[in-house]
Parts: structure tokens; sequence; C-alpha cells
């Protein structure tokens, strides 16, 4: 039988599911959607780079709401942070249904909070509910389970283009029809996922001596100045870079990449599913027996490897300007290659999860009495590397995004190794000087 804190999990799990769908989908389709609504007859008066700008917000603002998202997940507990931050996030979606540049930018701040509290929360209930014994399949299940969304999203996305009057208008660009049936169908998801996250069930934790705002304000900035979370700062930031490339850019490149198929907006879809099914792979391979025999070193090693590889690929096969338009050109090696650049995807988000995964287990192991701090110092750096990804991006080729992104994953590898080694140098001598005083004391 399903022992409690286990179904806390998937039910966690369930309810990211259905949020996700809504704000990641919005993610892989913003900027098709914006750059249409620019050139319709009627287009809604939006900067050509609002997408980019309204992502820098939002990080920025996740950055700074870091601050204090733990005192005040601590003050609203897990579940009702959680349900808080999802209706934050439903709203914002539901904005494109009738789009507005200034609801869009003050939305989009208002989303970068709504960051803080959900993820701070989320790391502070899949604590709750996990031992260090179980914090490596617990956290591989909830990734396996929240973003197998990608992959429905893929779906989804395939058969709203590929459906003739339905999925896009003149140009290759998504239609105003297409846009409201898209947008009314993630706000669904959004009330669907806010009503999973009231369900959500009291985890059996010892009840803890209440502190004030203050007092846990004070403790998030010393841990920020802590000599562990100082050597992995960057590899908090790495995983921001990560994941904003291949959940946001990398699906705009595709569909700007012309010499890829006739229905761009197609070809987005398959790199959504591939996106999900590297996800997919990861979440569940650290569920199964085989990931006991891996240590976090090895899982991180792993990953990086298939990131790596991803690169090269990107880097060579992708024209120089796709991230900033639409464009004919051949790749910078050679001609662009579908299978290829879709497989790129894959491996871009599966060494991304393996990545996630290794430092959840991490946070979950060497700070469970001080969780919602340490993943609000966490979840810092990654929308610090997020906000500042999303800044440069319009502003630089894709040739330089690889080069950027290679020597961060280099740097976040060499640091991750380097403190895990140290770690258990020092846990090693610590275990012995503990055996030599009881043995002294006796």
């Amino acid at each position: 039988m399903m022992d409690r804190a286990t179904f806390n999990v998937i039910h966690l799990g369930l309810a990211f599911f259905c949020l996700m769908f809504a704000y990641q989908c919005h993610g892989h389709i913003v900027l098709s959607v914006i750059s249409s609504v620019r050139n319709s007859t009627n287009g809604v008066s939006l900067d050509k780079n609002a997408g980019f700008y309204s992502s820098s917000i939002i990080f920025g603002t996740y950055t700074l709401g870091n601050f204090i998202a733990a005192p005040c997940v601590d003050f609203l507990g897990a579940k009702w942070a959680l349900s808080l931050a999802a209706v934050i996030y439903t709203i914002f979606v539901a904005g494109f249904l009738h789009l507005n540049e200034i609801f869009y930018y003050a939305s989009s701040g208002c989303v970068g909070f709504g960051a803080a509290l959900l993820w701070t929360a989320q790391g502070v209930y899949l604590t709750q509910n996990s031992t260090p014994k179980t914090s490596k399949r617990n956290s591989g299940m909830l990734f396996a389970i929240l973003d197998a969304n990608v992959i429905l999203i893929g779906v989804f996305l395939y058969f709203t283009f590929s459906i003739e009057g339905v999925g896009h208008g003149s140009d290759n660009h998504i239609s105003k029809k297409s846009a409201q049936m898209l947008y009314i169908v993630l706000t669904s998801m959004g009330g669907l996922g806010i009503l999973t996250f009231l369900f959500l069930r009291p985890c059996d934790v010892v009840k803890k001596q209440e502190e004030n705002f203050g007092k846990i304000f004070c403790d998030t900035l010393r841990l920020f100045l802590d000599r562990e979370m100082l050597l992995l700062a960057l590899p908090f930031a790495w995983t921001g870079f990560q994941s904003s490339y291949y959940s946001g850019l990398f699906s705009t490149c595709v569909a700007n990449t012309s010499k890829l198929g006739s229905n761009n907006e197609v070809m987005l879809a398959y790199a959504v599913l591939n996106v999900g099914a590297g996800i997919f792979v990861a979440g569940v391979l650290f569920m199964t027996p085989l990931s006991k025999s891996l240590s976090r070193t090895q899982g991180i090693f792993i990953g990086s490897i298939a990131t790596f590889f991803a690169y090269m690929a990107l880097y060579a096969n992708l024209p120089t300007e796709v991230n900033q338009r639409r464009s004919d050109a051949d790749g910078f090696l050679m001609s662009p290659n579908a299978w290829l650049i879709l497989a790129s995807g894959a491996l871009l988000s599966f060494g991304g999860t393996c990545w996630n995964i290794q430092i959840f287990s991490f946070l979950v192991e060497r700070f469970a009495a001080s969780s919602s701090k340490a993943w609000a110092v966490f979840k810092f750096y990654q929308a610090m590397g997020s906000s500042l990804f999303f800044f440069y991006a319009p502003h630089i080729g894709i040739q330089a995004h690889m080069i950027l992104l290679f020597v961060y994953l280099f740097l976040a590898l060499c640091l991750f190794i380097w403190l895990e080694r140290h770690i258990k140098k020092q846990d090693s001598l610590n275990a012995k000087m503990s055996v030599i005083t009881k043995t002294t004391l006796a």
C-alpha cells in the first residue's frame, strides 16, 4: 500500500502538471503569438521584443521575491502558498485572452513574485515528505509527473497547428482564432491546477517553534553567505540559463528556421515533444533502482555530457539569427537537420533535469532543517540566471549563446564536483572524530 508521503508527492506532481501545462505551453508559443498580434491588421501595440522583456521582468521580480519567499511560505504554509501562486499564474495566462501591454508587463512582475512563492513552497513540501533515502526517488517522481505535461503540450500544439483553418494563419503565423482557443484551454488548465493545490493533504511533520518574519528573513540572508551556498551560486544560476533556453528560446529557434519544413509551427510542436521526452526520461531514470547506484556527481556528469553534445549540434545546425527572426539561411557549419536539432532538444532537457534532480536531492539532505530558506537561495540564483539570459537573449546570435552556455556548464560542473568531494571528505572526517571521541569517553 502506498504510504502517505509518496501519495503527497504524486498529488503535488499532478497539481504542478496542470499549472505548468498552462504556463509552459504559454512559454513555448508566446513569441510567435506576439509576432502574429503585431502583424495583424488590428494588432496590439507591442514591442517586437516584448516576450523577452516580459521574461526578464518575471525573472527579475522572481529573483527579488526569493528574499521574502521563505518567511511568506513559513507564514502561509506550503499548501496555501502554492495555491496563491497558482492563482497569480492563471491570471497572467488569462491576460492573453485580451492582450494589453500595460497588464502584460504588470502581471509579469506579479508572476515573478508568484514564482518565488511557488518554487520555495514546492521545495518545502517535497522536503517535508522526503527522507535522505527517498530524496532522489521523490525528486525523480516529481519531475517525471510535473514535466510529463511537456509531452502533452507537444501533442496539443501539434493537433492545434495541423488542423486546416485552425492551426495557423497566413505567413505561417498563429492566427487570432487559434490563439484564443489555445488560451481558453490554458486558462482552464490553470484553474484545474488551483483546485488540485487546494486539496493537498498536510504532511506528517513535527511542529516547529514559530519564528517571526524578521528572524526568518535574517536567517535567509545569513544562508546566502554560507560557504556551500556561495560555491553553489554558479551551478544554481546555470540551471536558470539552461532551463530558460530549452523551455523558451529553443522552440522559437526551431519555429524560425525555415529550412526545417513548410509548417514551422508544427515543427515547434515537435520541438516541445522532444523537450518533454528528455525531461520525462530523466525523471523516470532516477525513479529506477539503477539510480541508487549512481552518486550525485555521476548523475550531474551524465546530464552534462548530454548537454555538451546538444550544444555542439545546435552550434553547427542553427542559423545565427534564428533567436531574433525567421531565417532561411544555412546553419553555421551545415544545413539545418530537423532530426539532429529535435534530438538536441531532448538532450538539453534531459541534461537540465539530471542537474535539477541532483540539486533537489542535495538540498533535501543538507538543509532539511532550514528547507524554506535553502530553497529560496537556490531559486534566487536560478532566477537571476534566467533574468540575465532573457535580458541579453535577443541581442546576440545563437552561436554566441551556445559558447556562453558551454562555459557556464563547464564552470558549474567543476564547482559542483569539487564541493561534493569536499563534503564527503568532511563527513568522513567528522564520523571518524565521533568514533574516537566515543572510544575515549568509554
